[in-house]
């Protein structure tokens, strides 16, 4: 008989403890979730920091491959144009040396 009032007050006592556990808890519930949320937060604010590098490098490429290669037809349509041009004045600026005599003047 005495094992078992014995028995009784290690449930009483643990009960107790239990309860004054559980109250411990329900007092830090707010400063739980906030240690719980830290990772949370860090982990989120990584994956969108990732995310937005990736966007950038995406958006900093051509959209499209043709879009490349019409600057590359453009350049190289304008430099055609202005080596043509350039060839044509040496053309004729020889042709003229040619043509004139070396004590001939045209600018009297």
């Amino acid at each position: 008989q005495a094992l078992l009032i014995q028995m009784q007050s290690l449930k009483a006592n643990m009960e107790e403890e239990a309860a004054e556990v559980h109250a411990l808890m329900k007092a830090n519930q707010i400063s739980l979730q906030c240690m719980a949320a830290v990772p949370a937060i860090t982990f989120f604010a990584g994956c969108v920091y990732l995310v937005r590098r990736v966007g950038l490098w995406v958006m900093s490429e051509p959209a499209h491959p043709r879009n490349r290669l019409a600057l590359l037809l453009r350049a190289t349509e304008r430099l055609l144009a202005e080596s043509t041009s350039k060839h044509f004045n040496l053309v004729e600026l020889t042709a003229s040396q040619q043509f004139n005599e070396p004590g001939d003047d045209d600018d009297d």
